[in-house]
């Protein structure tokens, strides 16, 4: 019961979402008064009613060697191989940085922080991208590095894979 003429209700719905990546939901409103359906708000095609479920998965390792080990005193390539479910023909760039598990903090070779920075446009909702970091491990002997990514769309952060304590992440 209402004493205004208009209103609002907010309605939370909790669910499993884990294996939604790269779908979209849409949500169905139905307003009964009396056991009778009064008004209905069911359009699968309006963008207002619609979630889009997006995912982002990585993988890095040393890739001369597919390891999660590095050579010490070397120069290496490491490899982080990025799976995502995204929308389509959206374009995104995907910004990735080198952190010390040690510190938390970016890990910086001559001063600079190791990144990488891929743009790109699905054409399929699920797919892979590479980034690749090259370094020198002169003094890197027993660090654990991690890599984060931060995915954008115009410019606006749509997801982010931070975790130092991911071990798909860590080399």
């Amino acid at each position: 019961n209402s004493e205004t003429e208009c209103g609002e209700v907010e309605m939370e719905f909790e669910f499993d979402a884990s294996n939604l990546g790269g779908q979209d939901i849409v949500v169905f409103e139905k307003l009964y008064y009396e056991d009778n359906l009064i008004l209905e708000h069911s359009d699968i095609n309006d963008d207002n009613q619609t979630l889009s479920f997006l995912f982002l998965r990585t993988f890095a390792t040393n890739r001369s060697t597919k390891k999660k080990m590095l050579p010490l005193n070397k120069e290496v390539e490491i490899v982080d191989e990025v799976s995502y479910c995204l929308k389509t023909d959206i374009e995104y760039t995907l910004e990735a940085v080198i952190m010390d598990k040690s510190t938390g903090d970016k890990l910086l070779v001559d001063d600079a922080p190791v990144e990488d920075e891929l743009t790109f446009t699905p054409e399929e909702c699920c797919g892979q991208v590479e980034m690749s970091f090259t370094l020198n491990t002169k003094d890197l002997a027993g660090a654990e590095l991690v890599i984060f990514e931060n995915l954008y769309q115009d410019e606006q952060l749509v997801l982010e894979h931070n975790n130092l304590y991911n071990v798909d992440q860590t080399v």
